[in-house]
């Protein structure tokens, strides 16, 4: 099993996965983790509860991308919260079954799904923008430019 645990694979159990704080926090340098929350596979709610998500920082954006295979746009929200959060939640509903339906097996995950980020600072939270395009859900959140190290330049008339 590998050192990073959830983080990279090793022994991770997607029908019961350990997760860090509700809202995570890439300043927060704890290493506190939660205990199992002791869902089980016939529980739906804990199916998308930790829908895979990359934060990305470019130079003008941060960008986060989540893996939604399924969900459509009707069932997403995306959201702010206290100025500073960035919240994405949403459900993938269950397919409707027929009484005559024999199933083998289900490994689909289908459920609801929430998601928090603690923005930094720089962070331009009226101008975020975010599409959803081949089960892929892109939120953009702009960044404020800042001025290298407090040097102004003043123009000599």
């Amino acid at each position: 099993m590998s050192s990073l645990g959830v983080w990279r694979g090793g022994g991770y159990n997607s029908w019961n996965p350990l997760s860090p704080s509700d809202v995570w926090d890439p300043f927060d340098f704890g290493f506190g983790v939660e205990k199992s929350r002791g869902r089980g596979p016939d529980d739906d709610v804990s199916a998308l509860a930790h829908a895979h998500v990359d934060w990305r920082e470019t130079d003008n954006a941060h960008v986060f991308r989540a893996d939604l295979p399924g969900v459509r746009r009707e069932e997403l929200k995306v959201q702010v919260e206290d100025n500073n959060i960035l919240k994405i939640s949403g459900e993938k509903t269950k397919e409707k079954e027929e009484v005559d339906d024999q199933w083998h097996r289900v490994e689909r995950q289908r459920g609801s799904f929430l998601r928090r980020f603690r923005l930094p600072e720089n962070a331009i939270t009226d101008r975020i923008s975010s599409a959803l395009k081949d089960g892929v859900l892109t939120v953009t959140v702009p960044k404020k430019t800042e001025s290298p190290s407090g040097v102004r330049t003043i123009h000599v008339a």
